[in-house]
């Protein structure tokens, strides 16, 4: 079986919630080498709320199973490590290959000029049924050699 987890806790909300986990550690431990307002037992209480919202954003996140044997996927949401989706039979006619997608994003902080412009690339592995080129499946990854990896695997693996 498959595990795809489409996180990185280095972006967007799961940026946000690695750095409200470490927040919250220093914020507990903090009482402990610094004079404050707050007693230790404040401290210690408001640093375990605020790493246990980090901890719930960082936990909370989407994926796909793929399960060779049943050859079946399930795209899923956890939360906690409970995944909710349904499981869905692969195509008998099943294709696999490795895309590559460019996207230009640009912020405009004012309104009327871009500020920052950047091009990103990842590296897709699509699942399709061969005869009607329907897809099925789609794996993001960040890295070329990754992605192609994944793709061997799963053609060894589902017989694609």
């Amino acid at each position: 079986m498959y595990n795809y987890k489409s996180r990185n806790l280095l972006q967007g909300q799961h940026l946000i919630g690695t750095l409200l986990m470490i927040a919250g550690i220093c914020n507990a431990l903090i009482p402990f080498f610094f004079e404050s307002d707050l007693t230790q037992n404040q401290s210690i209480m408001i640093g375990i709320v605020v790493f246990v919202v980090g901890a719930a954003i960082v936990l909370t996140y989407d994926g796909t199973l793929i399960d060779y044997k049943k050859r079946q996927v399930k795209p899923y949401a956890s939360v906690f490590g409970i995944k909710k989706g349904e499981w869905t039979p692969l195509p008998k006619q099943l294709a696999i290959e490795v895309l590559t997608k460019e996207e230009q994003s640009t912020n405009t902080a004012n309104g009327i000029s871009p500020t920052l412009s950047t091009l990103s690339i990842t590296y897709e592995v699509i699942l399709k049924d061969s005869s009607t080129q329907k897809v099925d499946t789609v794996l993001s990854y960040q890295k070329e050699k990754q992605a192609q990896e994944i793709a061997a695997l799963l053609m060894d693996n589902l017989k694609a």
